[in-house]
C-alpha cells in the first residue's frame, strides 16, 4: 500500500470516531450488531470486577424505542442500555423491571418488539432472530434466523407482528411468514403490476417500516410508495390504501396502530403528522405530531401503540420522551409526559483523576452528540455535571497538578478544578504551526492522543501531521518530536526507563521511542490472538486500539478496543494476559476506550463505554 493510499485510508478514522463513543444512532447498530463478533479469537478471561460506577441505572431509561402494551404495562425498548433493553413501566411511567442484554446468548440489537396472543414480549433481533419472553421476563424460546440470511435479506429485517399460528417479519422488500417454530410458510413481494413494496437506495437500503393487523388482515407500511398495502387471504397483496401527498411531500408512512374505534392510526413520517383512516380506507382526519408535543424541539416517532382507554402512546426518538395522549371521541385531546430520557453519563469516552475527584469524559443525557465532563467523587461516591458547554469535539482528558487538559478537534483546553476554563492551547499557534486537521464527509478530525509526564508537561498527539508536541503544564510550546511515516500516534505513554510508549492504533503496534523520537522497538501487528491489536478496515471504518498505560514495573497495558479486552505486556514487550469478553455483564465489556490507575488503590479504572460504566478492576 503506498503512502498515499495510506493517508487516505488513515482519514476515514473520523468516521470511526463517530461510531465509535456515541454520535448518533449508528453505534448502536454497528457497535452492537453482528459485526461486533466479527474477528474470532480464542476464549478470554473475564475483566474482575471490584466495583461498578453505572452510569445509566438500570431502572432510568437511556434513550426510547419501540413501545407496546402489555396488560397494564408499558413495555419499551431501550436503544442505549446493553443490560435490561427491554424495560417495563406502569401506564404512568414507574419503572418495574428490565431483561434482555446484550452478549453471548442473549441480544445482538432490538429491531422491533410486539405481543403475541399470549401476552409474552416477542423481540426481533438483528442477529437474525426472534426472542420470546413471558411478561417477567423470562425467556420462553428463541428462533435463530440465520440460515435464513441469504434466501431472505432478513439482517435487513425491522418489524414483526406475532399471530396465533406464527409470525409475520418485514424485511427489506418482503415479507415473511413463520410458523411458530420459525419455519418458512411464505415470502410476498408482491406483483410488479402496482402491489409490490418499495426500496430505494440510500446510505442503507430503505423499504417498507411497519406492520399491523387490521380488519383481519396483515397490513404493510409501504414507506418507498407512500401508502399501505393488505395482504389477502389467497397469499398475495390485493389492496392499498394511498397516503396523501401535501404541497409537494410525498408520504412516508412508518408506524401503524389500531385506535379504539377500529379506525387505522398511521404516522407519516414525511410530514410528522399522524392520519386516522376509516375501516373503509377513508381519511378521516390527521394531525401534526408537534402540535401536540408543546415545548419540544422536534418529533421523530419511533413507534406508537394504543392502550387501555383509548390512550395513544408515542415514542419521540428526536427528544427521547414517550407521550400519552388522549383519544376520546376519535380525536387527540390531551397530552402527558410519561417517560423521558435519563442517566448520570453516557458513553464514557476517557478518564482522569485529580485529588479523589474522578473525571468522565461521556455524553449527557437527552443531548444527541454532545459532550460533557461529569465530575464523580471517589470518596463519597457523589457525582455530577463539572463541564457541560464548550466541549464540541472532545476526545481525551489528562490530568495535571489542580489542572484538566481537554483535548477537542484542534485544540486543548485547560480548566481549573473550579471547572472554569483557564487557557486554550491552539487559539494562536505560533512556530508550532496548530495541529493538523482533517475533513471527511464534514466530519473535522484532529490529535487523537493527550498525556502529562512526570515532570507536569504536556503531551498531545498531533495523529494526522505523525509527531507528538510538548507543552509547559501552561500550554506554552516546548518541543516537536517527528515520527516516522508509518506511525499515527493516538495514546502515549510513559516508561519507568524515560523511554516513550506510542499506541499505532491504526496499524495495531505500541512503539518505543527515545526522548528525540529515535524508533527503538515495535511491539504487536493487527489481529485478535494475544499480543496482536484489533484494527477495523471494512466499510470505510479504520481505527484500533484507544489508550495505552505503564506501570511502575515497566509492564504496559492495551486498551484493545475492537478486540473488547484489555491485554498486559511485559516491558520488553512479551504478552502475557489479555481478559474481556465482548458482552453486557459485570465481567464483559463493549468497546472500552480508556484505563487509568487510581492512586494506592491497587488496580484500574476502566471505561466500558457502550455499557456506559467506569470498572474498578485487577488483572491476573
Amino acid at each position: 500500500m503506498d503512502k498515499k493510499t495510506r493517508t487516505f485510508l488513515l482519514a476515514m478514522v473520523a468516521v470511526l470516531v463517530a461510531v465509535v463513543g456515541y454520535a448518533s444512532t449508528f453505534p448502536a447498530v454497528w457497535e452492537q450488531g453482528p459485526a461486533v463478533n466479527r474477528f474470532r479469537r480464542t476464549l478470554e478471561l473475564p475483566l474482575q470486577v471490584a466495583s461498578v460506577v453505572d452510569g445509566l441505572a438500570d431502572n432510568q431509561l437511556g434513550w426510547p424505542g419501540q413501545v407496546a402494551i402489555a396488560r397494564d404495562s408499558l413495555v419499551v425498548v431501550d436503544r442505549l442500555a446493553t443490560q435490561g433493553i427491554i424495560k417495563v413501566f406502569s401506564l404512568t411511567g414507574q419503572f418495574k423491571r428490565g431483561f434482555g442484554s446484550i452478549g453471548r446468548g442473549g441480544l445482538s440489537s432490538v429491531m422491533d418488539i410486539t405481543l403475541d396472543p399470549a401476552g409474552n414480549v416477542v423481540v426481533l433481533d438483528g442477529a437474525p432472530a426472534i426472542l420470546v419472553f413471558d411478561q417477567e421476563g423470562q425467556l420462553i424460546k428463541r428462533i435463530d434466523l440465520a440460515h435464513y440470511e441469504a434466501r431472505f435479506t432478513l439482517p435487513w429485517a425491522t418489524s414483526i407482528l406475532a399471530t396465533e399460528a406464527g409470525y409475520y417479519i418485514l424485511s427489506l422488500d418482503r415479507l415473511v411468514r413463520l410458523d411458530r417454530r420459525g419455519r418458512v410458510l411464505g415470502r410476498y413481494t408482491g406483483r410488479e403490476d402496482g402491489f409490490f413494496l418499495g426500496v430505494a437506495a440510500s446510505e442503507f437500503p430503505m423499504g417498507p417500516s411497519g406492520l399491523v393487523s387490521w380488519q383481519g388482515a396483515t397490513w404493510v407500511a409501504d414507506s418507498v410508495h407512500g401508502r399501505l398495502l393488505r395482504l389477502g387471504e389467497r397469499g398475495e397483496f390485493d389492496a392499498v390504501l394511498p397516503l396523501p401527498e401535501v404541497d409537494g411531500v410525498r408520504p412516508y408512512p412508518t408506524s401503524m396502530a389500531v385506535g379504539p374505534d377500529d379506525n387505522l392510526l398511521v404516522v407519516d413520517a414525511a410530514r410528522q403528522v399522524l392520519v386516522a383512516l376509516s375501516p373503509e380506507g377513508t381519511k378521516l382526519w390527521e394531525q401534526r405530531l408537534h402540535q401536540l408535543m408543546e415545548n419540544q424541539r422536534g418529533v421523530d416517532v419511533a413507534d406508537i401503540v394504543v392502550g387501555p382507554e383509548g390512550r395513544l402512546y408515542v415514542s419521540n426518538f428526536l427528544t427521547g420522551r414517550v407521550e400519552r395522549l388522549d383519544l376520546s371521541n376519535g380525536r387527540i385531546s390531551a397530552r402527558q409526559e410519561v417517560l423521558a430520557a435519563k442517566a448520570e453519563f453516557l458513553f464514557p469516552r476517557d478518564l482522569a483523576i485529580i485529588g479523589n475527584a474522578l473525571y468522565i469524559l461521556s455524553s449527557p443525557a437527552g443531548k444527541e452528540g454532545a459532550r460533557q465532563i461529569y465530575r464523580h467523587d471517589l470518596t463519597t461516591g457523589v457525582g455530577g455535571q463539572f463541564v457541560g458547554r464548550g466541549l464540541d469535539g472532545a476526545i481525551r482528558l489528562a490530568a495535571g497538578t489542580d489542572l484538566l487538559y481537554v483535548l477537542t478537534t484542534s485544540q486543548v483546553l485547560i480548566f481549573n478544578t473550579k471547572g472554569e476554563l483557564d487557557e486554550i492551547v491552539g487559539v494562536d499557534s505560533g512556530e508550532w504551526g496548530g495541529f493538523g486537521v482533517v475533513n471527511l464527509f464534514g466530519l473535522d478530525q484532529g490529535p487523537q492522543g493527550l498525556a502529562v509526564d512526570g515532570e507536569g508537561r504536556l503531551w498531545v498527539s498531533d495523529t494526522f501531521r505523525q509527531r507528538l508536541l510538548l507543552f509547559t503544564a501552561g500550554g506554552a510550546f516546548l518541543q516537536e518530536i517527528a515520527l516516522a511515516r508509518e506511525i499515527w500516534p493516538t495514546s502515549v505513554a510513559f516508561a519507568p526507563d524515560n523511554t516513550i510508549l506510542v499506541l499505532n492504533s491504526f496499524v495495531g503496534q505500541v512503539v518505543r521511542l527515545d526522548s528525540e523520537g529515535v524508533q527503538l522497538a515495535v511491539y504487536g501487528q493487527g489481529g485478535a490472538r494475544l499480543g496482536q491489536l484489533g484494527v477495523v478496515e471494512d466499510m470505510g471504518f479504520l481505527g484500533g486500539a484507544m489508550d495505552l498505560l505503564v506501570d511502575g514495573e515497566g509492564a504496559f497495558y492495551v486498551v484493545d478496543t475492537i478486540n473488547n479486552r484489555v491485554q498486559k505486556f511485559s516491558p520488553q514487550g512479551t504478552p502475557l494476559l489479555a481478559q474481556g469478553n465482548f458482552g453486557s455483564r459485570v465481567g464483559d465489556v463493549n468497546r472500552p476506550q480508556a484505563l487509568i490507575p487510581p492512586a494506592g488503590q491497587g488496580g484500574y479504572l476502566l471505561a466500558d463505554t457502550n455499557n456506559h460504566r467506569i470498572k474498578f478492576v485487577q488483572f491476573r
